[in-house]
């Protein structure tokens, strides 16, 4: 029997996590990309500059981007997880990856929401992150990550490369690991 979530208790979590992302992200429900709609984006935009001595010599200047897209799927399985890393490398990137001058780095994470996430897929999680450079390095690079969020287990599945992103969104379930250390 696949367990469901309650409706009412997902838009608990959607308001949840649009209160702890707005601090530092513009929140949208509802985004529409391509053929796909997120329950929630949100977007983080930096910019930062440094001058010598006097603010007319600058001696650097780079743009940091992060995205992070949520949604609920009901019956995850290896190959959805696939599907959507694909689409995140994909369309996801040829909508959300913009090269400004002075790129440094674009962050593009997708976070699937289940009732349940079975060993297989949790395992097709781990395999899901991929970091590549633009124009060997020189206008930064980018990274692309799929996490699951296991409803039933509340726990967290993502790749090794992932984790400070894991830990941006679901910092609640690193307290534990960090007091440990």
């Amino acid at each position: 029997m696949v367990m469901e979530i309650n409706k009412s208790d997902y838009i608990i979590f959607l308001n949840e996590m649009e209160d702890k992302l707005s601090a530092y992200y513009d929140v949208t429900r509802d985004y529409p990309i391509d053929d796909e709609t997120f329950d929630l984006y949100a977007e983080y935009k930096e910019s930062v500059e440094d001058y010598f001595i006097i603010s007319m010599l600058k001696v650097y200047m780079y743009h940091v981007f992060a995205h992070i897209l949520i949604k609920k799927i009901d019956n995850v399985t290896k190959d959805t997880v696939k599907k959507y890393f694909e689409w995140l490398k994909t369309v996801g990137r040829k909508h959300l990856l913009r090269i400004v001058p002075d790129h440094y780095l674009t962050v593009i994470a997708m976070v699937i929401v289940a009732p349940e996430i079975d060993e297989e897929s949790a395992a097709a999680f781990q395999n899901a992150f991929l970091t590549k450079s633009i124009a060997f390095r020189l206008k930064g690079s980018y990274d692309v990550a799929l996490l699951g969020y296991d409803w039933s287990k509340d726990k967290v599945y993502y790749a090794k490369g992932a984790e400070e992103i894991a830990r941006s969104v679901f910092s609640k379930h690193f307290k534990d690991k960090d007091k440990k250390k």
